[in-house]
């Protein structure tokens, strides 16, 4: 999944679900977004999901809140994991969304439009149940290559929690 948000003052940045690869990296600097560091450890994934885990946590300064929104999003995905009919949910800290989103907040910057869509470098399909929140009367299984997908399981719960401008009028960068 590739994820793009772009901030109030016009700032984009761009995230990817998994770890930021080298050609991730090259792409998003050739359209003239931000992106985190590369990574090359080992276990660059779960590295990512601590690191935005950590920058959602913060953002909230609310840990009661973050912890049964996160016990949420980690439900949804357990639960989506056991059930392949259930609506895809990510885990936690994993989605292109929420890494996107966390790059615009350390920077102080605030979020004014996001969309994510599915890419494979092998171009193939995604297949998995996605449940749109606008009035589609079934949920759409199938995703092209480019096509825009709407936020999984888990992003319904934890974009919300850190999507709120906090009364800031202006980004900060």
């Amino acid at each position: 999944m590739l994820g793009v948000v772009q901030g109030k003052c016009g700032t984009k940045y761009a995230n990817k679900s998994g770890a930021t690869t080298g050609e991730f990296a090259g792409a998003a600097d050739d359209a003239g977004m931000r992106h985190h560091p590369t990574i090359t450890v080992k276990n660059a994934s779960r590295a990512n999901k601590r690191r935005t885990l950590d920058a959602i946590k913060k953002h909230v300064n609310d840990d009661a809140l973050f912890n049964r929104t996160l016990s949420e999003a980690q439900l949804r995905h357990d639960a989506a994991r056991a059930d392949k009919a259930l609506p895809q949910a990510n885990p936690p800290g994993t989605c292109a969304a929420q890494g996107a989103i966390v790059l615009l907040l350390e920077r102080e910057c605030l979020p004014v439009a996001m969309t994510e869509e599915w890419f494979s470098s092998k171009g193939s399909d995604m297949v998995r149940t996605v449940a749109f929140i606008d009035q589609r009367p079934e949920p759409r299984d199938v995703f092209h290559n480019g096509d825009s997908v709407p936020p999984c399981g888990t992003c319904d719960v934890m974009l919300p929690l850190i999507l709120c401008d906090k009364d800031k009028p202006e980004c900060k960068h």
